[in-house]
């Protein structure tokens, strides 16, 4: 009968994902026994970013964004809940679904979407009542179960408080999580300030992270109209610099196609 020796050998590879191989004595790998994907490298790589009380019909847009400081490959890996009027954790509300997200993207959570468009310009990433939230509650983000981030006093109602957003927002200006200890870097738009506003853009006192994301260049298209005083006056084919401008005053210049009398022309 044949005999062996078996010996356990644990192998660290990338992206984090273990192995564990029984190897024969003749130096055979029989199998591989496990394969154990650290989900818990994926965690710190997200944060609570902003969140806002509106000032349009009860109460909206309300809004919680989580940012990614790092690439997230599975975001289900991360929860939201909202500690409502200092009464403490209410646990995981919302888990994302399983999606990537790319370091530096962010995503939103609302309670509805047509007020929160009419005041930011676009949709909401998500929709739950997780993000019904006045200007005195705290927000706690998770990942694989663990408080990964917070915003405000979870077992404070925020009336008062140096952190109260009603009617307003809060903004992180840090850039990363804290864990489950609020660290204050944060920047404020005081109680009331969105009062009366109607959009973000115009207001005196505007949410300052980027909510929409930005349109690709392929998505934008212009529409121009020659009109010359002379109308015997024949086309006549000259150099146009076309510029777009953007709300947050970034720009951009490129390559165009103008179309005349159903002719196109690239330029």
């Amino acid at each position: 009968m044949y005999t062996y020796t078996k010996q356990y050998i644990s192998l660290q590879m990338k992206n984090n994902q273990q192995f564990a191989l029984w190897m024969l004595n003749a130096g055979v790998f029989i199998f591989t026994m496990m394969n154990i994907n650290s989900l818990d490298a994926q965690c710190g790589n997200a944060y609570i970013a902003g969140v806002v009380d509106g000032p349009l019909g009860g109460g909206t847009p309300k809004m919680i964004q989580i940012c990614a400081n790092a690439d997230i490959a599975d975001l289900s890996l991360y929860s939201v809940g909202s500690a409502n009027n200092g009464g403490g954790s209410n646990g995981e509300e919302f888990t994302f679904p399983a999606v990537a997200l790319a370091s530096g993207a962010c995503v939103t959570i609302a309670t509805e979407s047509t007020e929160f468009t009419n005041f930011f310009g676009c949709a909401p990433d998500f929709i739950d009542g997780t993000a019904n939230i006045n200007g005195d509650d705290a927000i706690e983000l998770f990942c694989n179960s663990i408080v990964e981030d917070v915003f405000g006093d979870i077992n404070t109602n925020g009336t008062g408080e140096f952190w109260e957003y009603l009617d307003g927002w809060a903004y992180s200006t840090d850039n990363a999580a804290s864990g489950s200890t609020f660290d204050g870097n944060w920047s404020y738009s005081m109680p009331d300030a969105l009062d009366g506003e109607t959009n973000n853009a115009s207001a005196a006192t505007p949410f300052p992270g980027s909510v929409c994301p930005p349109l690709d260049c392929n998505e934008i298209e212009v529409e121009a109209v020659a009109i010359c005083s002379d109308a015997n006056n024949d086309f006549v084919e000259r150099s146009y610099y076309v510029e777009l401008t953007s709300i947050s005053g970034g720009s951009g210049v490129g390559n165009f196609t103008v179309i005349v009398a159903g002719v196109s022309q690239q330029y």
